[in-house]
């Protein structure tokens, strides 16, 4: 892996920067190849330039070639790089060079991997969430891809790092209107759980936002969910989904029989397990994350959602008693 100095000296934005990475690739370690085009990608908004792209899908790992094709996009068909990408010898590196504007053909051989490597490089295509929600909701309404296959595009969307930076409060550049977007995009994916079949459904159970900035959006929706869904939400070791439990144990004539039930086998787990101190496992995941930047935004959402919390309190306090008393 390079250092931070060399990969400064590699990168500067001058016209060496298109010729050192090119003279240094032969002797980089994958590691150190991913790095640069990582790096070239981000600072050129994607495009890693003709002359990176030839050599990198020249390479002989397949990770540095679908790497390379992360950001690309190849429009012209007839040109020889694009014939290179689409007919490259791995199914990983031939679906990122296949991916387009919204899901995969079905008739394609690749069509789950296309949408699976799409999902997971949203950032790039620029999708708005409601054009991504659009595009489940389609799936599900019309069965077009399998239960098995739009389970696994779920999840792929729903514990992808796009999701949770595009949901994380913006305070220079969010007019509201974002805000209240959002919350009836991640609503409209809750609703259809009731048309989606089990497994597409018990992914958004186990793995959608229950919360949007300080608003439970689950909070007139719990009740019309399908009973696996709402087993699954009050499963999950989150806050809100303990708001929820406890209201189906305050109004249990309202919900089924089985999800109090549910309720109490959690209770009984909990007395035999009891969970590790929460503040102490946010510090060991973020010790131990692969992803450093993804693990300290999580921390820094919670630390957020604490602050506005405490804020609330204060705001409430000087409401009733007045500034000054």
């Amino acid at each position: 892996m390079l250092s931070s100095d060399v990969l400064e000296e590699l990168l500067q934005p001058t016209r060496l920067r298109d010729l050192l990475p090119i003279t240094a690739w032969p002797s980089f370690s994958t590691e150190s190849k991913l790095q640069i085009l990582q790096s070239v990608q981000k600072a050129n908004w994607g495009a890693v330039g003709d002359s990176l792209l030839k050599l990198a899908l020249d390479d002989s790992q397949p990770i540095v070639r679908y790497w390379a094709l992360r950001y690309e996009r190849l429009y012209k068909p007839d040109q020889p790089i694009t014939q290179q990408a689409r007919s490259d010898s791995h199914p990983l590196v031939r679906a990122m060079a296949s991916a387009s504007d919204g899901f995969a053909n079905p008739e394609e051989d690749n069509a789950q991997l296309i949408r699976l490597v799409k999902l997971r490089n949203i950032e790039f295509y620029m999708a708005s969430l409601q054009n991504i929600v659009d595009g489940f909701i389609t799936a599900i309404e019309t069965r077009s891809i399998p239960d098995e296959m739009l389970g696994d595009c779920m999840h792929e969307f729903l514990t992808g790092g796009w999701l949770r930076k595009h949901l994380s409060v913006d305070e220079l550049s969010n007019d509201g209107w974002k805000h209240f977007n959002d919350i009836q995009q991640i609503k409209r994916l809750w609703e259809v759980t009731r048309k989606a079949e089990k497994r597409t459904a018990h992914q958004v159970g186990w793995y959608a936002p229950i919360r949007v900035e300080r608003e439970n959006v689950l909070d007139e929706l719990f009740a019309s969910l399908p009973l696996h869904v709402a087993i699954a939400v009050i499963n999950r070791n989150e806050p809100e989904s303990r708001e929820l439990a406890k209201r189906v144990e305050e109004s249990p004539k309202k919900f089924a029989p089985e999800l109090l039930d549910e309720i109490k086998k959690i209770h009984e787990r909990s007395l035999e397990f009891p969970e590790p101190d929460q503040d102490e496992m946010r510090e060991r995941r973020t010790r131990q994350a692969v992803n450093r930047d993804d693990a300290l935004l999580d921390v820094m959402l919670e630390l957020r959602r604490e602050v506005g919390g405490f804020r609330e309190a204060i705001t409430a306090k000087t409401q009733h008693r007045g500034f000054f008393r």
